[in-house]
């Protein structure tokens, strides 16, 4: 249980620097900068939660597959899910733009670093 909660919680502090990287970035300096680091983590511990149990109820024979698959459904919601609380916070034509780059940046980056660490640790 313990390596579980240790990759997810990496998992949640890599993505909120990530992804406020990329708001500062953009120099987006308003609510929505501070708002994203709780929505971030909710969205990232959700997403994690989510794909470690297709993950572990899956048939040994497609594990990988639905892992894979879980992750990019999973990414496709967090990023709909963190527009939205962006579009709510301020109108701004690029919320849709901040929430797919971080999205993107913070998922490669993410599972480069991530996964030859849960490869270990699992």
């Amino acid at each position: 249980m313990f390596p579980q909660i240790l990759i997810a919680s990496l998992a949640a502090l890599l993505t909120v620097g990530i992804e406020l990287l990329v708001l500062f970035f953009y120099k987006v300096r308003d609510l929505r900068f501070w708002l994203s680091i709780p929505i971030n983590i909710g969205t990232n511990l959700l997403l994690n939660c989510v794909v470690s149990l297709i993950y572990g109820y899956s048939p040994a024979n497609i594990k990988i597959a639905a892992y894979i698959i879980a992750v990019i459904v999973g990414e496709i919601c967090v990023f709909f899910i963190e527009w939205g609380f962006y579009a709510l916070i301020k109108k701004d034509k690029k919320n849709y733009q901040y929430s797919l780059v971080a999205n993107l940046c913070s998922a490669i980056i993410g599972s480069a670093i991530l996964l030859p660490i849960s490869l270990l640790i699992l």
